[in-house]
Order: structure tokens, then sequence, then C-alpha cells
């Protein structure tokens, strides 16, 4: 859920700093259930899968600091809309795994 434009440059003293708001996450929170459920081998034709396993992983991913959880609404389980970006330290395996990771420069520049 991590895509190239969602960093904006935002003033901070006089300097542009980028910064991630989480507007755009939330806005792709079904998309994050959705693909989500096409990884765990689920069917998303009818929109009948559970959104509860989804949230489980997301939270385990959490749990080893590799996510972090966005505020999205109050959760109501099995339906509740959830949302998740990535952390620094999931970010970093996916890089060494040689995936592409949009906006890893925003996260690392200063290393």
């Amino acid at each position: 859920m991590n895509k190239e434009g969602d960093w904006k440059p935002q003033q901070n003293a006089g300097i542009n700093i980028m910064k991630l708001h989480p507007s755009p996450l939330r806005d792709r929170a079904g998309d994050l259930g959705a693909q989500i459920a096409v990884e765990l081998g689920q069917r998303i034709e009818k929109n009948t899968y559970t959104r509860e396993e989804g949230y489980g992983v997301c939270n385990r991913l959490q749990g080893f600091g590799l996510a972090h959880d966005i505020e999205v609404q109050a959760r109501e389980l099995p339906h509740t809309n959830y949302s998740f970006r990535l952390s620094v330290q999931g970010i970093r395996p996916l890089k060494l795994l040689g995936e592409n990771v949009p906006n890893f420069d925003n996260y690392f520049k200063d290393y």
C-alpha cells in the first residue's frame, strides 16, 4: 500500500521535509484487505472474504515492528475497516530481498 506520490513536501522551519499523511493509506484500506485476502488464497470476487484474518496478519506484523496501525474507525469484527503502514524495519528487509520499495529514500534519507 506504499505508493509513489504518497509522501508530500511540507514546510518545517523554512525547510521542505517529506512527510506521509495517513489519508492516502486510509483511502486504500479496502484495497489492503483485498490484497491480504488474495495473498491468503481467499476469493474476493463476491467480497465475502473475512477481513478478520487480514487484521490478524497486520497485528502480527506490528508485533514484530514491521508495520504500524493507522486509526481508521472504531473496529467491529469481522467486517472492520483497518489500515496499516510499513515501518522502517518492515521496509528494510523488502529492499534487501530485491523488492521495489516506493518511497524508500523518504524513510532512509538520514542514513
